[in-house]
């Protein structure tokens, strides 16, 4: 099976109604293949604009969706909230590596 067939896979997964976010895992758990490849397939450049991850908290399993699922499935309040919580964690990971200098 080639790479472009598995995103595909990966995205019809992301996309599963009964689901807002997926992690790796249940990625993997759906599809049953390695994490190691969802997560190459989740970082690989032709889906990097079809994807939003999300890390509720540092340490925390990163959960996916597809920019196309989110917007359907998630209200105006909820992305509101996880786009400032998205900014607050880039904000924080730019003054920690700044105090590790």
């Amino acid at each position: 099976m080639e790479q472009s067939d598995y995103e595909r896979y990966v995205i019809q997964v992301l996309e599963n109604p009964n689901y807002p976010w997926r992690t790796v895992t249940g990625i993997s758990s759906e599809l049953n293949i390695p994490e190691k490849l969802v997560g190459k397939i989740l970082g690989s450049k032709s889906l990097e604009k079809k994807l939003i991850k999300y890390q509720k908290i540092e340490g925390a399993e990163i959960l996916y969706t597809t920019v196309k699922h989110y917007r359907e499935k998630q209200s105006f309040r909820n992305r509101i909230l996880i786009n400032i919580s998205r900014g607050l964690t880039t904000v924080l990971e730019g003054i920690k590596n700044l105090s590790a200098e």
